[in-house]
């Protein structure tokens, strides 16, 4: 009974846009972000079993549907993207694709639609390729520089605002000319123009670039401290071609060999499915205060060897 209420609910949100969804929030819901953030908040082992739970079977289902291998928690960006970025066609959007899912899931069931999923997934995995990557040099900078805000607001863009995304170039998302001093920082190229770039560091900061930096940097302690994976960035054009995975393998195998046995990330919502998948795991959801107006959430993750 639980799941049809549940069901119900986000029938009747579908059907009068604009809905308060309780008394202490501002606002309505009327877009696939405010939709994401009520689903999130939803006490979901109230709801539905874990393993047949209505929105992981849907999470499988957007994913094989649009032919992409992001999973936990990125149905709501795939069809944010689908959209073109606009929030209220990506709410309409969500509960056109939410009723054909429930037919699908009344006629095969979620552990086929689960199935199916990790079916596309192999596949895919068979079909990629690991990415040729060299170290990045001084002369790379410029178009590392370019590469940066055209990832950003395509690929970031389901999980930031475009306030937060503009905000964020420079004080968080740019180049760190450190790591390519340090030669740990890696770039994959198509026909000779850089198309993803990310690297790890065995320094302090744990984002952003070194122009105006004013603090000391130092160099960590393998046998104490925590190396980092940093500034992650792929042309949209060439997004989920597992430039991003390449690059983790390349990071892991050097930090492995500098020494250190543990690594700290400060990942991004759009990035935080690719470390995941890497078995990195959440230690803190935080925001990054960029300015009194305008903050960034992101997420703490930690994985050791």
């Amino acid at each position: 009974m639980l799941r049809e209420n549940f069901t119900d609910l986000l029938r009747i949100i579908g059907k009068r846009p604009g809905l308060h969804l309780a008394p202490d929030k501002d606002g309505y819901c009327d877009s696939i972000r405010e939709l994401y953030s009520f689903i999130l908040g939803f006490e979901m082992a109230q709801v539905v079993d874990d393993d047949t739970s209505v929105l992981n079977a849907f999470t499988f289902w957007v994913c094989h549907h649009y032919g992409v291998p992001d999973g936990s928690r990125n149905w709501h960006g795939h069809i944010l993207e689908r959209a073109g970025g606009d929030d209220a066609a990506a709410f309409r959007l969500f509960f056109e694709l939410f009723e054909e899912y429930l037919k699908d899931r009344e006629a095969v069931g979620p552990e086929a639609i689960q199935a199916r999923f990790i079916a596309m997934l192999e596949e895919l995995n068979r079909k990629r390729k690991d990415w040729p990557l060299r170290l990045a040099r001084e002369d790379d900078v410029p178009a590392i520089d370019a590469l940066i805000p055209i990832s950003v607001r395509a690929l970031q863009a389901p999980y930031y605002s475009p306030a937060q995304m503009e905000a964020a170039l420079g004080p968080v998302f740019a180049v760190d000319r450190q790591l390519i001093r340090d030669g740990t920082y890696f770039v994959a190229e198509h026909e000779g123009q850089i198309v993803g770039c990310g690297g790890w560091s065995r320094r302090q900061s744990l984002y952003g670039g070194d122009a105006g930096r004013s603090e000391p940097n130092p160099e960590l302690d393998p046998a104490r401290d925590a190396a980092r994976v940093r500034a992650f960035f792929v042309h949209p054009s060439w997004a989920r071609r597992g430039i991003g995975r390449s690059i983790m393998n390349a990071c892991e195998e050097a930090i492995h060999e500098a020494g250190f046995r543990r690594v700290d990330i400060v990942a991004t919502l759009a990035g935080e499915p690719l470390y995941a998948a890497f078995g990195y795991e959440v230690v803190e959801r935080y925001d990054i205060v960029i300015s009194d107006s305008v903050r960034l959430p992101a997420v703490r993750m930690t994985k050791s060897f």
